[in-house]
C-alpha cells in the first residue's frame, strides 16, 4: 500500500510539499538546426521536395504538442511555486506568533522562578543584617595635590534609599528598624552656595525621624571647599541636630578647628557621646611655641561617657581640647600619608603623651604618633609616670627622631602592660632604626616587670643579646614576637625571623640557641626575597633545639627561604605534636624531605604507631616536592593518600602545594597534570579540604645569573 506521500509525489495536479517536481530536459529534436537531414534546406533557399514538407510539417504539429505540454508544466509549477510561497508566508507568520509566546513563556517562568527565589524565605532579621552591611557614614578622603596638603572628601554611598525601593517586604524591613538610619554622614557645604536650605536637607530629616530613639552615629565633613571666609558650621544644621543631641554616640568631626568650636552649643547636650574622632581636613596650623599659650577649648568637658577618643592629623590634641580624660579607656593619634608632604613633623610630643596618661587614669589602650619638638617642650624634668592599667601600647616614632621616642619611655611605667608595638616612619624605605632604640625598648620592658604577651617591633637594628634579653624577660608570659623587617646589628644584611640570609646564620644561630621560649604559641622565619642566599640548616636545628629545650605550646610554624633536614623537621613535629596545628615550609631546598614528611604524616605508614601531629590541619610545601633525588618526579600519589589516612582521625583544612622547578626536572606539564590529579582526587575525596597549588617561578635576576654562568 502506497503512502500519503509516495501518492502525492506520483500526482501531477498536487500541489503539496510532497510533490516531487520533475526536472525538464531539452531533446536533440527540439533544436531544427542541428537536423542532418534538413542541412541542404537550411543551407540553401531550395523549396523541400513532398516527402520533407511532410515530415516538416508532422515535426511541427509534434513540436506544438510538446510546447502545450510544456506550458501546462510550466502553468503548475508556478502554481505550485504559489502554493510554496503562501505556505512559507504562514509558516513565517506561526514563527513569529510561536516566538511571541515563547517570550511570554518564558517571562512566567521568570515571574514564578521569582516567586520561588531563597531570597524571599529569609526572615527579616538576616535581611536587616545584609542591609546593614552596606552601610557607610565615614566619607573617603582623597589627597589634594595642591601646596596646602589638604584634602577631599568623597560622599559616602548611600545604599538604603535604592534599597527601599525594591519591593514592599523590603521597604517595610528598613524602614522599621532604626538601627540602618542611625548612621548620618553631613557634608558642609560652602556659605555663598546661594541656597538658604541645600536640596539634601528634607532627606537628612527623614532620616533621622527614621532612627527614632536609636543612639547616633553623626560624621561631619566639608564639601569640595568649605569657604575660607567661614569659620563655622551654618546654624540650620546645628537647628537640625539639636533635638537629637542627646541620642548622639559617636561623633566624626572632619573639619576646621574653628568649624568644630562653633559646635559647642550643640555638644555640651551630648550626654550619651562614647565615641569621638577629631580629624582636620588640612595641615596642622599650631607650631610648637604655641603649646604654652592659651586654654584648652572646654568643648567636650561635659560628655561624661566619653571613652573612645580618636585625633587625625590633630597638633597638641592635649592642648586644643579639655576631654573629660578621666572617663577615656581607648585613645589614638594618627597622621594620615599625604603624597605631598615632605616632612615628618606630624605626631604628638613626648610631653603631650606624658600629660594624657597623667589625666588618664582609666587609659586600656592607646596609640601614638611620636616626635620630637623645638622650643621647651621636653620631659626631662619631670617624674617617672606610672599608668597602672593601661594594657596595650603602639608607638610610632620617626626613624630620624627615635630620641622622642626614648624620652617617652624613660618617663612612664606601665606594670599591666599586655601588648606592645613599635613602630617607624620613614621617608626613604630603606632606613632602618638604630640598634639602641632596640636596645632601650628592652630595658624599659625588664624595668616595667610587665605581663608581655605580644611584641612587634617593626624596622629596626636589632641586637642579638637584646633579642634573648626580651625573650627571657618575658619567658613566662610571651605567645607572639613579631620582628619584621629589621637588621641585626653588625652586619649588612635583612633578618625578620622574617629576613635571614648566610651571613646571618652564626649570629642567628647564636640568638636561638639562648631563647628560651615556654610560652610561645607562633614562631614564623621568612628569608629575604631579594637574596640569593640560603641559611644552611644548622638555622633551622637551632630553631628545633630552641623548642624542644623551651617544651613551648608551640601552634602555628613558618620557615621561608632555608635547608631542613628531614630529621630536624620529624624532631619539630615531635616537640610540638600535641599542640602544632599549622606547618609551612616555603622554598625548601631540600630534596626528598617533603616527600618523606608526607609519608611520615600519612597513618597507613605507621598502622601500629601513634598518629603523627595529630592536631595538625594546615600544611604548605613549597619548592622542592619531589619523589626521589634520582628521578626527581613529582607524584600525586602520596599527598592523596596523606589526606585519605588522615580523614578519620585528624582531616585536613588546608593544603597547600607550591611546585617549583628546577634545570634537571620534571617537564612543567607533568607537574601541572599531578597537580590538578591531586585536585580532583581531593575534591572526590574529602571537599571541604581547601586544596591550592602553583607554580614557583624562578626569580629574572637568578635566571640570568643562571644563564652567565652557564656560558662561562
Amino acid at each position: 500500500m502506497k503512502s500519503e506521500v509516495d501518492q502525492c509525489r506520483n500526482n501531477s495536479e498536487c500541489l503539496c510539499p510532497n510533490r516531487e517536481i520533475p526536472q525538464h530536459m531539452p531533446f536533440p529534436k527540439d533544436t531544427f538546426a542541428k537536423d542532418p537531414k534538413f542541412n541542404h534546406l537550411v543551407h540553401s533557399n531550395d523549396y523541400p521536395t513532398r516527402p520533407e514538407e511532410q515530415i516538416l510539417q508532422a515535426s511541427v504539429a509534434d513540436l506544438q504538442s510538446r510546447k502545450a505540454a510544456l506550458q501546462s508544466s510550466s502553468q503548475r509549477l508556478h502554481a505550485l511555486r504559489n502554493s510554496y510561497h503562501n505556505q512559507i508566508d504562514r509558516i513565517n507568520a506561526e514563527l513569529k506568533s510561536q516566538k511571541r509566546t515563547t517570550l511570554l513563556v518564558e517571562d512566567a517562568i521568570r515571574v514564578r522562578k521569582r516567586l520561588l527565589s531563597p531570597v524571599r524565605r529569609l526572615p527579616t532579621e538576616i535581611l536587616r543584617h545584609i542591609f546593614l552591611s552596606t552601610v557607610e557614614h565615614i566619607p573617603l578622603r582623597i589627597a589634594e595635590l595642591d601646596e596646602a596638603e589638604s584634602w577631599s572628601f568623597k560622599d559616602p554611598p548611600s545604599m538604603l534609599w535604592t534599597i527601599e525601593l525594591v519591593c514592599q517586604q523590603w521597604r517595610i524591613a528598613i524602614v522599621n528598624y532604626p538601627r540602618l538610619w542611625s548612621y548620618v554622614s553631613i557634608r558642609i557645604p560652602p556659605h555663598d552656595t546661594g541656597v538658604s536650605i541645600p536640596l539634601h536637607l528634607p532627606r537628612l530629616a527623614v532620616q533621622l525621624d527614621r532612627a527614632q530613639l536609636h543612639t547616633l552615629s553623626i560624621a561631619l565633613y566639608p564639601g569640595l571647599a568649605l569657604n575660607r571666609i567661614s569659620t563655622s558650621v551654618p546654624d540650620y544644621l546645628i537647628h537640625l541636630l539639636f533635638p537629637y543631641a542627646r541620642r548622639i554616640k559617636s561623633l566624626d568631626l572632619i573639619l576646621p578647628y574653628k568649624h568644630i568650636h562653633s559646635l559647642s552649643f550643640l555638644v555640651k547636650r551630648m550626654s550619651s557621646l562614647t565615641h569621638l574622632t577629631i580629624s582636620t581636613p588640612s595641615a596642622p596650623e599650631i607650631s610648637d611655641a604655641d603649646l604654652s599659650s592659651g586654654e584648652p577649648a572646654p568643648l567636650f568637658q561635659h560628655c561624661a561617657q566619653l571613652q573612645t577618643v580618636s585625633f587625625v592629623d590633630v597638633h597638641a590634641p592635649i592642648s586644643r581640647f579639655a576631654l573629660p580624660w578621666h572617663t577615656i579607656i581607648s585613645l589614638s593619634t594618627a597622621c594620615s600619608y599625604h603624597p605631598r608632604r615632605r616632612s615628618l613633623a606630624l605626631g604628638i610630643l613626648p610631653r603631650e603623651i606624658y600629660l594624657i596618661l597623667k589625666e588618664s587614669l582609666e587609659l586600656r589602650q592607646c596609640s601614638f604618633n611620636v616626635r620630637m619638638g623645638s622650643g621647651p617642650t621636653d620631659i626631662h624634668g619631670f617624674t617617672v609616670l606610672t599608668a597602672p592599667r593601661l594594657q596595650h601600647l603602639e608607638l610610632v616614632f620617626p626613624v630620624q627622631q627615635g630620641g622622642a621616642l626614648l624620652q617617652l619611655l624613660e618617663k612612664i611605667s606601665l606594670p599591666s602592660l599586655v601588648s606592645l608595638s613599635i613602630s617607624t616612619k620613614a621617608i626613604y624605605p630603606v632606613t632602618w632604626a638604630s640598634h639602641y632604640i632596640f636596645a632601650s625598648v628592652v630595658d624599659t620592658i625588664e624595668r616595667w616587670k610587665c605581663p608581655l604577651q605580644r611584641i612587634e617591633y617593626l624596622r629596626g637594628d636589632v641586637g642579638g643579646d637584646d633579642l634573648a634579653r626580651l625573650v627571657r624577660e618575658t619567658k613566662t608570659t610571651l605567645s607572639a614576637l613579631e620582628l619584621n623587617e629589621v637588621v641585626m646589628s653588625k652586619t649588612a644584611v635583612v633578618l625578620d625571623i622574617n629576613h635571614h640570609c648566610s651571613e646571618a646564620d652564626i649570629l642567628l644561630e647564636s640568638i636561638l640557641e639562648h631563647l628560651s621560649i615556654v610560652s610561645l604559641t607562633t614562631l614564623r622565619m621568612r628569608g629575604d626575597e631579594l637574596s640569593k642566599d640560603w641559611a644552611n640548616g644548622d638555622v633551622f636545628a637551632a630553631l628545633v633545639n630552641a623548642v624542644e629545650r623551651s617544651q613551648c605550646p608551640l601552634e602555628e610554624l613558618e620557615y621561608q627561604r632555608g635547608f631542613t633536614e628531614y630529621e630536624d623537621v620529624i624532631r619539630l613535629v615531635g616537640a610540638t605534636n600535641n599542640t602544632l596545628k599549622s606547618l609551612s615550609l616555603i622554598r625548601i631546598t631540600s630534596y626528598n624531605m617533603a616527600i618523606y614528611l608526607v609519608d611520615a604524616l600519612s597513618v597507613s605508614r605507621s598502622p601500629n604507631g601513634p598518629l603523627l601531629a595529630p592536631h595538625l590541619h594546615t600544611l604548605v610545601l613549597t619548592g622542592c616536592v619531589h619523589r626521589s633525588t634520582e628521578a626527581r618526579t613529582f607524584s600525586a600519589r602520596a599527598y592523596v593518600e596523606m589526606v585519605r589516612s588522615r580523614y578519620a582521625e585528624a582531616p585536613f583544612r588546608k593544603l597547600h602545594i607550591g611546585w617549583e622547578p628546577e634545570s634537571d626536572e620534571c617537564p612543567l606539564s607533568d607537574a601541572v597534570r599531578e597537580l590538578g590529579l591531586i585536585q580532583t582526587e581531593l575534591r572526590n575525596l574529602a571537599p571541604e579540604v581547601l586544596f591550592t597549588h602553583g607554580i614557583i617561578e624562578e626569580d629574572e635576576d637568578e635566571q640570568k645569573d643562571s644563564e652567565e654562568e652557564g656560558e662561562d
